[in-house]
């Protein structure tokens, strides 16, 4: 099965970051899950679940807060939500569909399931959304639209291998020089890429719930929002994420050159 094309341009970049700080570079050859095999195979084993199961997918680009929304939804022992089951960079993790379905329904019957997709983890993402709403999955379509601040912090992220700030984590404290250049690139990346969710959220608006990156900033109310949308306890959604990097320019060396990029209009 082919890669979405965008993906491709992803994994090349993420590459020339990682291979710019000298870290590993992604093993990546093959997509993970065949996304109409899942559809098929994992969906048909969700059905036969209890029918006040509730599912959840978490959609939108990287670095809009999915990984803030997983483990929001994820810190209750009868709720289990997966990561990027499609993202080809987790070759291996999730092995086929039926493998993947069984950890979705691991301790059957739980009471809220789901997972996270990206943008451009399938080659249809209007198909893919609509065949989850038809089969009566919630989707919350998260929306930053910011994609300067996402690019750098991809770029941050992959630099450090540090996307997510919890309890166990230890934020870095070396700092780093910037590649300008490549963090251009990956700006380039996110103005493509949030024009185009744009566009889909828009046909898709009757499906899906958008949420928006501010949102976050008060987690009551969020929680409340979800609460209504998925039809669950708002005391059963626990946040346990902080923001991943909290002073971020202390860590980079030559950070009037990246605000400049950064912070003009």
């Amino acid at each position: 099965m082919q890669i979405h094309p965008m993906m491709k341009r992803y994994m090349a970049l993420e590459d020339e970051i990682r291979a710019f700080h000298g870290s590993k570079k992604s093993s990546l050859k093959t997509p993970v899950i065949q996304y109409e095999g899942f559809l098929n195979t994992c969906f048909n084993r969700l059905r036969q679940l209890k029918n006040n199961q509730k599912k959840v997918v978490i959609t939108g680009l990287a670095r809009s807060s999915t990984g803030f929304f997983k483990s929001l939804l994820s810190n209750h022992p009868r709720h289990r939500i997966l990561t990027e089951i499609f993202n080809p960079n987790y070759k291996g993790e999730f092995p086929n569909p039926e493998k993947t379905s069984k950890l979705i329904a691991v301790n059957n019957p739980l009471n809220l399931v789901g997972f996270k997709l990206l943008l451009y983890h399938v080659l249809d993402y209007e198909k893919f959304i609509k065949n989850l709403h038809k089969d009566n999955w919630k989707i919350l379509a998260l929306k930053r639209n910011e994609s300067k601040k996402q690019a750098l912090s991809l770029y941050l992220a992959l630099a450090y291998n540090f996307y997510h700030n919890n309890i166990h984590s230890t934020i870095p404290e070396k700092k780093i020089l910037i590649d300008p250049d490549l963090l251009l690139k990956a700006i380039n990346l996110f103005e493509i890429s949030n024009k185009e969710l744009s566009s889909y959220y828009r046909i898709l608006e009757d499906k899906i719930h958008i949420i928006n990156f501010s949102e976050i900033k008060n987690e009551d109310l969020l929680c409340g929002k979800l609460s209504s949308i998925i039809n669950i306890p708002s005391a059963h959604l626990i946040p346990s994420e902080k923001k991943t990097l909290p002073d971020k320019w202390s860590l980079i060396e030559n950070s009037d050159d990246v605000k400049r990029i950064i912070l003009q209009d």
